[in-house]
């Protein structure tokens, strides 16, 4: 069997409509800008909330160290390709 995907980007984003949208194996890793020390979300326990896929985001970091609270933009992908004969 043969398959085509054609992929026309919108600009817009994909909304993902699930409230705890967990991802096993993928840590986001940012240094407190106050104090340095690494902050990890590790999105196989923690998770993105509603997220938009294809667009720039952004996921809120907090500090167990000193308490500070900042952001970062992350983008998350959505993509689609064969999987060929099962």
């Amino acid at each position: 069997m043969s398959i085509t995907i054609k992929f026309e980007p919108s600009g817009q984003g994909i909304g993902v409509d699930v409230k705890r949208f967990y991802i096993p194996g993928v840590e986001l890793s940012s240094p407190c800008p106050k104090c340095c020390y690494m902050c990890v979300h590790d999105l196989g326990s923690d998770y993105l909330s509603y997220p938009t896929a294809n667009v720039p985001m952004e996921e809120g970091f907090y500090c167990d160290e000193c308490g500070h609270e900042w952001n970062e933009w992350i983008v998350l992908r959505v993509s689609v390709e064969a999987a060929g004969d099962q």
